[in-house]
């Protein structure tokens, strides 16, 4: 590639100038926009922490077995829920909130966004999300400057070696992340949000430390870590953090690993401490795009959002007619009747079983997709047929799949398929104990439908807006004291953990019940 041109000179191409020190050429390839339907209110279901000792007991027997190596999520299949879940109730009854309201139709998009360093390394970015309001002209299919995007979500992969197949040359994708940008923006949160990934757990668990070791005549003093605090300054979550039991084994993992250089003396404050940089997110400030994008705003910050006006002084070309690089999707009829129209399926404002399972599998199933390389799926589930030699116990029949790179989906789907049951159906279910048929559309740049039966009973339809599901994500709670009771659960957990490994033999319940708290 060509050396990098200033952004009044850019080409028709999309390059445009970067910071040569790191990244040699950045190239907007592509932008799909089309129009959203209309939803139901949304509300915060965050993870609640309800640990027993038993399910600690079985927890720590496993990490024995397994030793000092990684603590997969297939370790807590069917355990996770008596441990760590998506709340069933909401944390409040009032809704979350998003520009516009839920009922306002937007625009939703997609970029694809090529990177090359000096070594010639490319880099794809996959960056998705939604407007604040239509703002497209149907004439002329021109958007208003003002037109404000919000990123949720951002997906990285690279290149691979292309090979020759059966179907032709084909080149896939090897990823290298996948994670939802939070962010206060002023606009859609109008109330305090503190983030409650692993990162934050750990954190939470060092100041604690700290404010214990500086009391006086042994009283602790109450520490509320500010850190956490969800601002405007993007954060990155890992999509896999919206899976409990990818959740809950990244606690374990993330600890087992630090103790694992540490001194015998070490303090818990730098167990923990350690264990934060073991399970540490991405920074934002590596995204060349954002990095870019972030020097034609008049703050020169970093931001979740921007507008159409930012994009157009960041890559001129993209204002040009007929550009071949935008595609807007205008809905026709056909295309409006099989979108969502808030009110056509059940509200998530409940506590149902049903609500609780929709919820849960509308977080897990983007994820466990974007990990796969897929961004289409449709599939039924359920646990009440048999079938030979299923060693899940649950049955499982995908429809339809479509992937990042374009190419032939069988092993992505394979995989999708068998994580889909060990680390989320069975977890859900209480291992296969709850019987449940399930029916999933799902679009990680859309919309995800989930359809739930549970012990023979009626069907219950959800749709979920996939494309800011950032929003409701149970890593983000309007409550501190939820990620104290997490941090307090994780500490007894984690504590049991390490024991069990130390000792490398089964643990018993030899450990007290605190008397508020962590355990339900």
């Amino acid at each position: 590639m060509s050396n990098p041109i200033a952004p009044t000179t850019i080409p028709s191409n999309g390059l445009f100038n970067y910071d040569q020190s790191v990244v040699r050429t950045v190239i907007i390839r592509k932008l799909v926009l089309r129009e959203s339907g209309t939803y139901n209110n949304q509300y915060s279901r965050t993870y609640d922490a309800h640990l027993s000792p038993q399910s600690v007991s079985v927890v720590a027997n496993k990490a024995a077995e397994s030793g000092m190596g990684i603590f997969r999520p297939s370790l807590l299949s069917g355990m996770a829920s008596n441990m760590i879940s998506i709340s069933a109730a909401p944390e409040s009854t009032t809704p979350l909130s998003i520009d516009n309201g839920w009922n306002s139709q937007r625009l939703l998009f997609f970029m694809d966004v090529l990177t090359e360093d000096l070594s010639g390394q490319q880099t794809v970015y996959y960056i998705q999300g939604y407007t604040d309001h239509v703002g497209l002209s149907l004439q002329s299919k021109a958007l208003d400057p003002n037109l404000v995007f919000f990123i949720n979500n951002i997906v990285v992969s690279r290149p691979m070696v292309p090979v020759n197949t059966p179907n032709g040359v084909m080149q896939g994708q090897s990823l290298v992340g996948t994670d939802h940008l939070l962010y206060d923006n002023q606009t859609y949160m109008h109330s305090e949000k503190w983030l409650m990934r692993p990162q934050d757990v750990f954190q939470v668990l060092t100041s604690n430390s700290f404010g214990a070791s500086k009391g006086n005549a042994g009283e602790p003093v109450s520490v509320k870590d500010n850190r956490h605090r969800l601002q405007n300054l993007p954060k990155t979550s890992r999509r896999s953090n919206a899976i409990p039991s990818n959740y809950a084994s990244n606690l374990i993992s993330g600890f087992i690993d630090a103790t694992h250089n540490m001194n015998p003396t070490s303090s818990p404050m730098e167990v923990y401490d350690s264990a934060v940089n073991v399970v540490a997110e991405n920074s934002i400030v590596l995204n060349p795009f954002l990095s870019a994008l972030s020097r034609h705003r008049s703050s020169g910050i970093i931001s979740g959002s921007f507008t159409w006006n930012d994009m157009l002084k960041l890559d001129g070309s993209l204002g040009n007619g007929n550009n071949s690089r935008i595609t807007v999707a205008v809905n026709g009829p056909t295309q409006q009747r099989s979108q969502h129209a808030a009110g056509m399926t059940a509200e998530w404002s409940g506590a149902s079983i049903q609500t609780k399972y929709a919820a849960t599998i509308s977080q897990a199933i983007p994820a466990l997709m974007l990990e796969c390389m897929l961004y289409q799926i449709s599939f039924t589930s359920n646990n009440i047929m048999r079938v030979e030699g299923n060693l899940s116990g649950i049955y499982t029949v995908v429809s339809n799949a479509a992937s990042m790179h374009g190419g032939v989906v069988v092993n992505e789907v394979e995989t999708f398929r068998r994580r889909l049951e060990m680390e989320v159906l069975k977890d859900i279910s209480y291992n296969n104990q709850q019987k449940f048929d399930i029916k999933v559309v799902s679009n990680v740049f859309g919309d995800t439908w989930v359809s739930v039966s549970i012990d023979g009973g009626g069907y219950v339809d959800y749709v979920t807006p996939t494309f800011c599901d950032g929003i409701i994500s149970p890593v983000l709670t309007q409550n501190y004291a939820t990620i104290e009771n997490m941090a307090n659960g994780v500490d007894i957990l984690v504590s049991q953990v390490a024991d069990a490994i130390q000792s490398s033999g089964p643990v018993q319940h030899s450990f007290a019940m605190p008397a508020t708290g962590s355990f339900l």
